[in-house]
């Protein structure tokens, strides 16, 4: 299942689940380069970039420039999608070394 819009945020490379980069434009640097804090710099960075953009369509559209409202509307909730889930992921991870804690 390919959801638009969500192709920059995950690249699993090749066969192995495991090992999961941050895809970095359009270069074809190798994924095993990327350290998982590199990943999720590169979810908070594509996160803060979806939300700019989407304060800047706002301001266009309250200044009266050429912004269609469905246009501003698609943008807004695609960068609240985005900041959820990336609240979400940290929670869990949160959750997770909180286990890991209790383990030790």
């Amino acid at each position: 299942m390919n959801i638009k819009g969500t192709e920059n945020f995950f690249n699993i490379a090749g066969n192995n689940a495991w090992d999961i980069s941050v895809a970095k434009g359009d270069s074809n640097q190798n994924s095993k380069d990327s350290s998982f804090g590199d990943m999720l710099l590169g979810f908070v960075k594509e996160v803060n970039t979806a939300q700019n953009g989407s304060s800047q369509l706002q301001q266009d559209y309250i200044a009266g420039k050429n912004v269609e409202p469905h246009e501003l509307m698609m943008s807004k909730e695609k960068a609240n999608m985005m900041l959820n889930l990336t609240v979400k992921v940290r929670d869990d991870i949160v959750k997770g070394w909180n286990e890991l804690i209790k383990i030790s």
